[in-house]
């Protein structure tokens, strides 16, 4: 399934970022977590003396090879995970970092390592005139804590009373979903204050991990939540116009106006 989804990304030239845990690193020598049998029937490929390299060499040559379409070249940036971060905490060694080195060293990447939480920003030039852009900034988060029957959505709320962002993106339960809410926003023109409403959404991304078996870490701790939403998601963002101080016919069919304003706007659906 991930193959499939990175090809599509690559189909629509899509940057792709992670937001942590696409590594598992569990499975080295003094992890409590380990089980080698689980490499020998899955991943045989890590059974080695030096597994961390042999994570980052395996995922960095996948990324950047035919079975994805190359799709290393797509990446913008990796996001820290409790995965990656338990294993740096254990062994001083910042897994992101040398993933994005292994990247771009076997394809054209700008891959970079972020870290457990940060902002992306992207800039888009509006078309209205040579100098002007808009920006559209996503607040990331790779999350904390289970979730529970709510599936994190309360976090939404949470959130946004410090995080000033078009979009806050966050995972780690496993859970998938889209909250949208309203911030008040006090604008100025002119020494003419207004009160305004600015739309910001939340969204849950969900995993790529089928665990819900007979046995198993997920199930025995399942709490009545059932299995995990297995999708990632995508967000598309265009610019629109506004129309200000426009005369209409009389059908209401606008005939010219004497300001237009452009804005980003967005949407997101499951990529599944």
């Amino acid at each position: 399934m991930l193959s499939r989804l990175l090809k599509e990304a690559v189909a629509r030239k899509a940057a792709i970022f992670s937001n942590g845990d696409m590594l598992d690193l569990m499975q080295g020598k003094g992890d409590p977590r380990s089980n080698k049998a689980a490499l020998k029937v899955f991943r045989s490929a890590l059974l080695s003396e030096h597994y961390f390299d042999s994570v980052i060499d395996s995922t960095a040559d996948y990324l950047c090879s035919s079975e994805c379409d190359y799709a290393g070249t797509n990446f913008i940036a990796l996001g820290d995970g409790n995965h990656e971060t338990g294993f740096q905490s254990r062994r001083e060694v910042d897994c992101n970092a040398h993933l994005a080195r292994a990247i771009k060293s076997r394809c054209v990447s700008s891959v970079s390592a972020g870290g457990y939480h940060g902002y992306l920003r992207v800039k888009i030039k509006t078309g209205v005139n040579a100098f002007q852009y808009l920006t559209w900034t996503m607040k990331h988060h790779h999350g904390s804590g289970g979730g529970g029957l709510s599936g994190g959505t309360l976090d939404a709320r949470r959130v946004f009373t410090y995080v000033n962002a078009d979009l806050a993106v966050m995972g780690h339960n496993h859970a998938s979903n889209t909250v949208g809410l309203a911030t008040e926003v006090l604008s100025s023109a002119k020494g003419i204050y207004e009160i305004k409403q600015k739309f910001v959404e939340f969204v849950r991304i969900g995993t790529l991990k089928d665990e819900w078996h007979a046995n198993g870490w997920a199930v025995e701790r399942g709490a009545g939540t059932g299995p995990a939403p297995i999708c990632q998601k995508w967000v598309r963002l265009f610019i629109d116009y506004e129309y200000q101080n426009a005369e209409r016919d009389e059908e209401g069919n606008m005939m010219k106006s004497r300001r237009t304003i452009p804005r980003i706007n967005w949407e997101v659906t499951d990529a599944r």
